[in-house]
């Protein structure tokens, strides 16, 4: 693959490209806020500059400085506050003390939960969320922002994904064009809700594209000679306390490394060698997150339930530039909003711990197969941190008291400190399983969101330096034209110094006004180079056989996950006579090549001869179609579950069976249901069950 020009950005967590020769370029990235925080310009090549300190927490993270200066939020429960008590503006200072907002929202019956005629135990009723416990019959009742039921579809207080986005997302996306810093993270317990929350599938688009949809169209609206904005984003996975860019398949050398977090001392953490990409459409997000996640997938795919373990981190920065006219001369002011959309990993591995603190404990059966126990020790490290830190600011919040904020604890609480208890307007979802069966997490999860409605964030605009120039020009302005309404008049004297200050102010404004011209000059090349890189990473997949372009015409692969949002991710067509199947490696011909300790090197050939495909495995490469290993060639028919070697789930498409009406295979009947990962898993299991009990039934 070429070369890439990566940006050394010291991260996503702030947005900053550091040069050799220590000055910042495209500084406008840089969140504002905590100390330390606000340079002189933020879209200036200028030697950084220590702002004064500010009243957000202590940048040194492990005492908050968080304030919580609600008015009786001390001694009373977060539940009696509705959202607008839960405010305190400060619009002189173009701050703003406001608690996280918290919604729960409450999932459909699963195929499993009905088969097994689960009972539903979680009622909402307005704000209000009542658990009761099937095998006490007690009741739980708990208040937040918003309590979404997305339980049955014909209830006339059904949510929707688009009820869900516009009542808590939207109001994000409106603080990002205010200058605020947002975030938005979803936690739960696996499969309840989280990525569909996030992502949605299909037509019922989630958060984060409805977000990202709605942006691009205020962005154009917006957009005239007085207001022009450029966002950029990134997108990463922390998994296992190491960090992943899903935007980048390879470095220079041919290698995927884990990326490291750094410490700034003036800026703080963010992570080395992160890539940024400018996007300037709807569609050029989409692509990106095709990108990301179709390497998430991959990434995923024969590393056990890794999916389920690892947290992603979508982050845009989107810069405002705006022009103001003083004494009929335009003055050009930027500000800067990151927003950062969080798909937490499933919190039920650290159920036993989450708000106490307690040390995360694991037993046997929690382990994924091939785990170690350190592994397990330390897999969700960062939601046990997340646990943690939300009790730790929760009761600040409550006693008014310094109190130690384990924020370095973890990589994912490190970086993102500033959106728990920082500078941002913060919103968390909890998702939850209706059934019984899961009602101790259910109870744990809202738990977890009670504490964090409890955290205040003090939330500033990000504005450059250039609008307190400006605004200081209209001041002097409007002084001198006071004094020469006055009628005293005004001395020589003090017009001469007047008439210094505003020419002063100008040289000044005009300097910042160049640099900021040189600037938008670097963010087309930055565009062209986002664009090249793109297609660099979408060829580097499609090496591996992976297809970005579907053709109807032809049989195919499709991926199978555990994590709905990963499962049918990745597409690899069969082509008309051999396709050979194996091992991922630099050099290696094989039209799809996989990861994993159980692939062999050359594993199978699968073979599409007019219209008839049949797959064979290679020696004994370990090949399952249906749940049975097999050994010699085998045909395969629209709708069997493949399986190579072990931990390689697919489901097989065949078009032309599907439009000529064929008969499937006697093991895949139409009354099978969808054929998703747990299908393919139960069925692998039953066949291997079934054969271990008639080796036992064996005499000798």
């Amino acid at each position: 693959m070429a070369n890439m020009e990566r940006q050394r950005n010291p991260g996503l967590a702030n947005g900053v490209s550091l040069k050799p020769t220590g000055h910042v370029s495209i500084a406008r990235n840089l969140p504002v806020g905590g100390q330390a925080r606000h340079l002189t310009s933020s879209l200036q090549f200028t030697q950084v500059k220590k702002a004064p300190t500010l009243t957000s927490p202590a940048q040194n993270g492990d005492v908050s400085g968080a304030e919580c200066r609600t008015p009786g939020r001390t001694a009373v429960s977060s539940e009696l506050f509705d959202s607008e008590s839960r405010v305190l503006k400060q619009d002189s200072l173009k701050m703003e003390n406001t608690a996280v907002t918290v919604a729960v929202r409450v999932r459909p019956f699963n195929s499993r939960e009905e088969t097994e005629k689960g009972k539903q135990v979680i009622f909402m009723d307005n704000q209000e969320t009542t658990v009761q416990h099937p095998d006490s019959n007690q009741r739980y009742t708990f208040s937040y922002d918003f309590s979404f039921c997305s339980v049955d579809n014909t209830d006339p207080n059904f949510a929707s994904q688009k009820m869900v986005y516009e009542k808590l997302a939207r109001p994000l996306l409106e603080g990002a064009f205010e200058g605020f810093n947002t975030c938005l993270f979803a936690y739960g317990q696996t499969g309840s809700g989280k990525s569909y929350t996030m992502m949605g599938f299909g037509e019922e688009a989630g958060v984060t594209p409805r977000f990202c949809e709605e942006l691009f169209t205020r962005v154009s609206k917006s957009q005239n000679k007085q207001v022009t904005c450029h966002l950029e984003m990134s997108y990463f996975e922390v998994y296992n306390e190491k960090i992943h860019d899903l935007l980048v398949v390879k470095d220079e050398q041919g290698h995927k490394l884990p990326l490291r977090v750094r410490e700034h001392p003036v800026f703080g953490p963010y992570v080395a060698d992160l890539s940024t990409n400018v996007v300037s459409s709807y569609a050029d997000i989409q692509g990106w997150l095709e990108l990301g996640n179709k390497q998430r997938a991959t990434a995923a795919t024969g590393m056990n339930d890794k999916s389920s373990r690892s947290h992603s981190v979508f982050t845009l920065v989107m810069t405002q530039t705006k022009t103001e006219f003083v004494e009929e001369e335009e003055h050009d002011h930027t500000i800067t909003s990151r927003i950062n959309l969080v798909d937490l990993a499933g919190s039920e591995r650290c159920s036993s711990a989450q708000t106490s603190g307690d040390r995360l404990r694991y037993s046997a059966s929690h382990w994924p197969p091939g785990a170690h126990a350190s592994e397990g020790a330390s897999i969700n490290k960062s939601l046990l941190t997340l646990g943690k830190v939300i009790s730790a600011l929760s009761e600040q919040c409550q006693s008014r008291k310094k109190v130690f904020i384990p924020y370095r604890e973890s990589v994912l609480t490190w970086l993102l400190k500033e959106s728990l208890g920082g500078n941002s307007k913060t919103a968390m979802i909890a998702t939850l399983s209706p059934a019984a069966s899961n009602v101790e997490e259910t109870l744990s999860t809202l738990r977890y969101a009670r504490q964090a409605r409890m955290i205040i964030n003090i939330a500033k605009v990000n504005e450059d330096n250039n609008a307190k120039l400006i605004r200081e020009l209209k001041a002097e302005v409007d002084k001198l034209r006071a004094a020469q309404m006055s009628t005293k008049g005004i001395e020589p004297e003090k017009m001469r110094l007047f008439q210094q200050e505003i020419t002063a102010l100008k040289t000044q404004l005009t300097q910042q006004e160049r640099e900021m011209a040189e600037a938008h000059r670097a963010w087309k090349e930055k565009l062209e180079q986002a664009e090249k890189r793109k297609r660099e990473e979408t060829k580097e997949l499609q090496k591996a056989g992976i297809t970005f372009k579907v053709d109807n015409r032809l049989p195919n692969l499709v991926n199978l996950n555990e994590d709905p949002q990963l499962s049918e991710m990745l597409l690899y067509m069969i082509k008309e006579g051999q396709t050979k199947v194996g091992k991922h490696k630099s050099e290696s011909a094989h039209d799809i090549q996989l990861s994993g300790a159980l692939i062999a090197d050359e594993h199978c050939v699968i073979s599409s001869v007019g219209g008839t495909v049949s797959i064979t495995p290679i020696k004994d490469a370990k090949t399952f179609v249906n749940g049975i290993l097999v050994s010699e060639s085998t045909v395969l028919h629209h709708g069997d579950r493949v399986i190579l070697g072990g931990d390689h789930y697919f489901r097989f498409n065949h078009p032309v069976e599907v439009h000529t009406g064929k008969r499937v295979s006697c093991w895949t009947q139409s009354g099978d249901g969808h054929k998703d990962f747990e299908f393919a898993k139960t069925s692998c299991w039953q066949h291997k069950e079934h054969n271990w009990r008639l080796r036992l039934r064996r005499p000798g």
